[in-house]
Formats: C-alpha cells, structure tokens, sequence
C-alpha cells in the first residue's frame, strides 16, 4: 500500500516541479510586457473597448484570422479588460506549453519533467512567434500535449471527450489552432485506438467535436464577402531583377 502511494505522489511531484519552471520562466521572459495598458506589438495589438461587431465575427470580407478569438475577446471585456487578457495570453502561451510536457512526463521523473518545460518555454518557436506578436497562435501550440493527455486518458469515453474539449477550446481561438488541436486529437486517437475500452465511436466523437471547434472561422470564411485583389498591387511587389546583374545572378 504505501508503494503504490509513493509513486502517485512522485509523479505528482514531478509534474509540479515542471509547472512552476514553467511559469518562472514564462514570467522572466514576459515580465517587460506585464503592466496596466494594452499592448501594442506588430499582431498583439489590441484596444481598451472592443466592440463586438460584424468585423470580430469575420463578416466584412476580411479574412478570418482572429475568428473567434476577436469576439471572445469582446464579450469578456466587461468583465475582465483586454489589456489583461492581453497579458493572461502572453503568459499562458508559454508556461502552458511547459506545463503541459510535464503533466505528459511525469512518469519519468523530475529532472525529465523540469528539462522538458524548460526546453519548451525557452524554444526558437516560442521566440520567433514572441517577436512577431503572435501569443495566440502560440497558444494553440501550447495546449498540443494537454490535448496529447487528454486523449490518452483512463477512464469512460464521456470524461475523454470532456477532456479533450476543455484543452481544445484555448487553441480554438484561432484557425491555426483549431486545426491544429483537431490534427492531434485525430493522430492521438489513432495511436491509441488498440488500448481497451477506445470505441469507434468514440473517434467519430473527437473528430465531429474538432469539426465544431472549427466551424465559427470556417462559416466566416464562406460566407464573408472576399474583396478582390489589386493586380497592380501585385506588380508593385512583384520580385524582378535590377538591372544586367540581377539577370545574371
């Protein structure tokens, strides 16, 4: 008895340690941008009062890049003000990613779990899309080995489903990652199809649950009127070369 408590225990442990190197360095790397404002970064940018409106729905023929995210961003700001869940974003993007590693590696011990978390907050990805201002297509990246666990988990099909759907909804926010949460959720369910208890329909389940997580940037999509291109636009920039020395390069 007291050896099957120790191990729940130590994989607990484990998993913790990872979590708060997470968010210790999820928070040295962020702090600068933590404050009272919005921000104002290249893709961040994000004002005091959203209104929700056709252009957060992804009706006015733009393309539907912040679908829904826009409009959950709108509905929460009575609540809680963009500038904040501007900087919630900005921190769970990464220690969500290391957290989630460690919860997945926590069978493997604690210096496993601490490596892993800190590999995947302080990674070249995690930078490159910090500097172009895209925390929320960061996001849909972070929750890949939450939905990774929540697929594998024990239990009824009903408590799998519900899993999945909870570390789904953050990637949601965007197309990215909406399509990319619902890749892995298809890809893990197939990997694990053979463990008892998994039912094929329960794979119809996960999958018609990704289809629906989709569907509002999806409908936009369709529906929103596109605006035809410039072709002198297109000529502007299009790539030639500057005199004799570019031809023959």
């Amino acid at each position: 008895m007291g050896r099957r408590g120790a191990v729940p225990a130590a994989t607990g442990r484990a998993a913790l340690a990872g979590c708060v190197v997470s968010v210790l360095l999820a928070l040295a790397w962020t702090w600068p941008a933590l404050g009272r404002g919005q921000l104002l970064y290249r893709d961040f940018v994000q004002v005091p009062d959203p209104v929700l409106g056709p252009s957060v729905l992804g009706a006015v023929g733009q393309a539907p890049r912040a679908v829904p995210l826009d409009a959950v961003t709108a509905l929460l700001a009575p609540v809680v003000p963009s500038g904040v869940q501007q900087q919630v974003m900005l921190v769970a993007s990464l220690a969500l990613a290391g957290c989630g590693l460690a919860v997945l590696l926590r069978r493997h011990g604690t210096a496993a779990c601490v490596i892993a978390a800190a590999v995947a907050v302080w990674s070249p990805y995690a930078a490159q899309r910090l500097l172009v201002g895209q925390p929320p297509t960061l996001l849909g990246w972070a929750m890949v080995p939450w939905l990774v666990a929540a697929v594998r988990l024990d239990g009824s099909p009903r408590r799998r489903i519900l899993a999945v759907l909870v570390a789904a909804l953050p990637a949601a926010l965007t197309p990215f990652g909406g399509l990319l949460a619902l890749a892995v959720v298809v890809v893990t369910a197939l990997t694990t199809r053979h463990r008892p208890g998994r039912h094929r329909r329960e794979w119809s389940a996960l999958a018609g649950l990704g289809v629906a997580w989709c569907l509002p940037w999806v409908v936009a999509g369709l529906l929103g009127a596109s605006a035809a291109g410039e072709t002198s636009g297109a000529r502007a920039f299009a790539v030639r070369a500057d005199g004799v020395q570019g031809v023959l390069d």
